[in-house]
């Protein structure tokens, strides 16, 4: 966790602690307030993750009921399909511009739900059952901002999350990141679903493609 927080982060902290289960106004007008732009979390970032992590994950602030996280995307960069666990409040704010899928679980089958884009200066709502998968297709580095929040005592934030790998029509349980490749010592369970469309099967090969073809060639670091 960083120390030295900016003053705008410490602020949003303090606001979302006094308040008990805020909504999703409630967030929106809040992080409205702070006036949030990337470039004040410049000196945050850092784009120079190891090749085993699909994205960089940066954590700013924890306590019992709230995290909140500088997630870092070179390009290429994705997370793997994945839900939020115990969250049970929360958003995402976009400092660039996002590829961003949006599933849905149904009689165990996985399925594609929409495939809106995820653009610079919006913000998203997240809870523990969103299923989704982010990443950055463009030729920038780009970051954005997670808030997760909890209200319950008898719960850990972003605990027990699903990963699901379609092309093994596979999913895990894990109290770690949602990685492409999850950490073998974070996973809890695993298991196997029936079946996946056809068309979210693909369009899930296209997008980690990008991520292979980074791998192989090496980490380009641009410049926003």
């Amino acid at each position: 966790m960083i120390t030295n927080l900016p003053l705008k982060i410490k602020k949003l902290a303090r606001e979302l602690e006094a308040f008990d289960s805020p909504d999703f106004d409630f967030l929106k007008k809040t992080i409205a307030k702070t006036e949030f732009s990337g470039k004040e979390l410049d000196h945050l970032a850092s784009f120079n993750h190891p090749s085993d992590q699909s994205y960089g994950r940066h954590l700013l602030y924890e306590s019992r009921r709230l995290k909140i996280f500088l997630m870092c995307w070179a390009p290429g960069d994705f997370t793997a399909i994945h839900d939020h666990g115990q969250t049970q409040w929360g958003c995402v704010v976009a400092f660039g511009n996002f590829t961003h899928r949006v599933y849905s679980l149904e009689d165990s089958r996985l399925k594609l739900k929409s495939v809106d884009p995820f653009g610079e200066g919006q913000v998203a709502c997240l809870t523990g059952d969103l299923i989704h998968m982010m990443g950055n297709a463009g030729d920038n580095n780009i970051m954005s901002l997670h808030i997760y929040g909890s209200d319950s005592n008898n719960k850990s934030l972003a605990k027990r999350s699903r990963v699901y790998f379609p092309e093994k029509r596979k999913v895990i349980t894990t109290n770690g990141p949602a990685f492409l490749n999850c950490p073998e010592d974070t996973i809890l369970e695993q298991e196997y679903f029936d079946s996946v469309d056809k068309d979210l099967l693909l369009d899930y090969l296209n997008l980690i493609k990008l991520r292979s073809e980074k791998t192989l060639t090496g980490y380009p670091v641009r410049s926003n």
